[in-house]
């Protein structure tokens, strides 16, 4: 009898009785924190209380000056990308993003309605000439004005071109920019003209105009920057310093006519300071990783809030000489990529990538830090957790060496075992069994691809290619056991390599390819010889070795994982997850709120994780969704369970027998709800189990509800009275 404790999961609103609708999935921030989206524009209501926007509907809300920060709005997939926000009195907000294009909030951004947009065109910029007086810019040349506050808008004459800021010096005269284009109107933008001595090609993609009186103002573009002053009427541009200049100038805060700052987009996100109108440049913030920064705000206080494109939460108390970082990352603090990921049941993690990024989680994800102690490579491509007394990692060493990196004790200590004395391409896939026998994959290019083997837990490794050739490209492999496994690779243009052992890799074979018509196969799962899926553009399925396939999906990209013999996810490497209940039969898309591309995906007890650019985790809980649960599950004739009543203190446990209606194929995970229909816990089932543990000291009496769940979609439930 094997006993398997369940795992504890958060409370979610699953409801039982027929015809219960799902809500919108719940999904949360791992690794930045509060987010790791892009974040477009900052305002503040007063010396304290400010807001910051961004893509997917983000919304902030600092009450201390920027320290710290707290979520307003739900983070959904369905969110529009906010550009720029303004703060029009307490609480009250406008934002210009994506179409519609106007977006306002009565409740500090908690919650947000579209405003009438005459454009309807995504607008970039927001600018307050007063408390009434508010223009906004965008794609295709559209201008819209409000003159109540942002309540109705009108729409202007265009310039041309995509607008990405403006100025206004009164209702009449403003100025507006945008890539190749500067124009200026003085009659309250019925038509616009062609600033003096400023062409749109000097100008090439301007990103800001700011004045800092009437007569002094300046035009910011990638590689120059324009001066006035007298107040428009002529224009120069300033001379190249000698040295290091900040280019691909984004926002600008402007202390006096010599000292202000400039921050970039786009060749890193830096932050330069001036104190002779651009002679010299110092840096004072450099973040390589992180496109760029992409609004600045000045405090009364004198105090300086900045957002980025990845999420970051700036703040200088020292007019811009030095800046803290608010937003919590686990991880360098230069944004690298996070390549794999994987957790084991019990909530253990690893995550890592490029730049020697290795970050660690204890609880299925949901919080990430950098352990004391790393496997220490310089790009991480593998992770295999098996349990937590045997990890193994898989990249390139510091000496250009493939290797793999191994842990007997959660990760405190590491070892390093070459796969062979030089470099023979990136570990693409790491699988090891209880007998000691290990796996490894590696892609390297052409003519650098190769599968070992280890028997001795990953010390010793060899290779074990006959019947595959170094030019076939391998992205994955997938072992059902020491001696029973599959290889997959190939190229775009040549077919898919999908190989097949029986003998620990001593020889490989073909898998029969008819129906398959994935070019490149990037990643795989087999449930038994005859039952596997593959992913590489689509998912596609064979149910007979390979003799067959179909398409039961017609996205998914380069990563899938399972949880058990039913729950399963792909991704589709940008803007959506595929998801299965039923063992890859029938694939459901979910759109996520993510940014960026997903480079792995890994499910946890609870949903699944997709890691990504900049140091990026975003989890899914699926349990937190409502979901139809039909009374008719509880029957008498369903299974057994007792004690009944049962007692929570002194670490109870639940046992089971199955009745004659049910004792085919065993469950393969058991639910445990409160009377409410919350999922309190689940654990997956082995063929032998028929004990369930529950947690000692549970907080949770009442009428309960244990399920059973079977590989074939089956479910079967009973109601359980549990007592102090």
């Amino acid at each position: 009898m094997l006993t398997k404790p369940l795992v504890s999961l958060l409370a979610a609103a699953l409801f039982f009785g027929a015809g219960a609708a799902r809500s919108e999935p719940s999904f949360f921030w791992g690794n930045p924190r509060p987010a790791g989206n892009e974040l477009g524009g900052v305002d503040f209501e007063s010396a304290t209380v400010g807001y910051a926007v961004g893509e997917f509907g983000t919304t902030f809300r600092t009450q201390d000056g920027g320290i710290t920060w707290e979520r307003r709005s739900e983070l959904s997939a369905q969110g529009t990308h906010f550009d720029d926000v303004l703060v029009m009195a307490p609480g009250i907000l406008l934002a210009a993003g994506q179409a519609p294009g106007l977006h306002r909030s009565e409740d500090g951004g908690v919650t947000w309605n579209s405003v009438a947009n005459p454009s309807g065109a995504h607008l970039r910029n927001l600018y307050r000439l007063d408390a009434n007086t508010i223009f906004a810019v965008g794609d295709n040349g559209n201008i819209v004005k409000s003159t109540n506050g942002g309540s109705s808008w009108a729409l202007l004459a265009s310039p041309g071109g995509n607008l990405v800021d403006q100025w206004w010096k009164d209702a009449q005269t403003g100025y507006v920019i945008g890539p190749f284009l500067i124009r200026r109107t003085t009659n309250g933008g019925q038509s616009w003209a062609a600033i003096p001595n400023v062409t749109d090609n000097s100008a090439t993609f301007p990103g800001d105009i700011q004045f800092l009186d009437a007569q002094n103002g300046w035009i910011f573009t990638d590689f120059d920057t324009f001066r006035t002053t007298n107040g428009g009427a002529n224009w120069f541009k300033l001379p190249f310093p000698f040295g290091q200049f900040p280019i691909y100038q984004e926002e600008a805060v402007i202390f006096d006519t010599n000292t202000r700052l400039v921050a970039t987009e786009a060749e890193g996100a830096d932050i330069w300071k001036t104190t002779n109108d651009g002679g010299q440049w110092v840096p004072v913030f450099e973040h390589i990783g992180t496109r760029g920064v992409t609004d600045l705000h000045r405090l009364p206080t004198g105090a300086i809030v900045g957002v980025t494109t990845d999420g970051d939460l700036l703040r200088s108390t020292d007019n811009g000489a030095t800046w803290t970082n608010f937003t919590e990352i686990a991880g360098p603090d230069e944004r690298v990529n996070l390549e794999v990921l994987d957790v084991d049941p019990s909530g253990l993690g690893f995550a890592g990538g490029y730049g020697s990024i290795w970050i660690q989680t204890t609880d299925a994800g949901r919080t990430w830090f950098e352990p004391a102690s790393t496997p220490g490579l310089g790009d991480t491509d593998a992770i295999f957790i098996r349990d937590p007394s045997f990890i193994l990692a898989g990249g390139i060493g510091a000496t250009g060496h493939s290797d793999v990196r191994r842990t007997t004790n959660g990760g405190a200590t590491w070892t390093t075992h070459p796969l062979s004395g030089s470099y023979v391409g990136y570990p693409q896939g790491l699988v090891a069994f209880p007998d000691g026998t290990c796996f490894c994959g590696t892609y390297g290019g052409q003519n650098i691809n190769f599968v070992y083997r280890s028997t001795d837990s990953g010390t010793n490794w060899h290779l074990r290619n006959n019947g595959l050739s170094a030019s076939e490209r391998i992205f994955n492999l997938f072992f059902l056991d020491s001696q029973n496994g599959f290889v997959c690779g190939g190229e775009f243009i040549g077919g898919a390599l999908l190989h097949r052992t029986t003998d620990g890799g001593g020889s490989w074979t073909p898998v029969g390819k008819n129906g398959l018509t994935i070019g490149t196969i990037q990643d795989m799962h087999w449930f038994n010889a005859t039952n596997g899926i593959v992913v590489g553009g689509l998912i596609q399925r064979t149910t007979n070795g390979g003799a067959s396939w179909q398409t039961v999906s017609a996205s998914g990209d380069d990563s899938i994982d399972f949880f058990d013999a039913l729950r399963g996810v792909a991704d589709e490497f940008q803007g959506a997850m595929r998801t299965t209940t039923d063992g890859g039969a029938t694939w459901v898309s979910l759109p996520i709120p993510l940014g960026g591309f997903f480079a792995d995906v890994a499910t946890t007890p609870n949903g699944f994780l997709v890691a990504g650019g900049s140091n990026s985790i975003l989890g899914f809980d699926e349990d937190n969704s409502p979901v139809a649960v039909n009374e008719s599950l509880v029957a008498a004739n369903s299974f057994l369970v007792w004690p009944n009543p049962v007692r929570l203190s002194g670490n109870p446990s639940l046992f089971f027998r199955l009745l004659d209606a049910h004792r085919g194929a065993a469950p393969v995970e058991a639910r445990l709800y409160d009377a409410r229909g919350r999922l309190l816990q689940r654990t997956p089932l082995s063929q032998r189990d028929d004990r369930i543990s529950l947690p000692a000291n549970s907080d949770h009496p009442g009428v309960m509800f244990l399920e059973l769940r079977w590989a074939d979609g089956h479910r079967a439930a009973q109601k359980i009275t549990f007592v102090p």
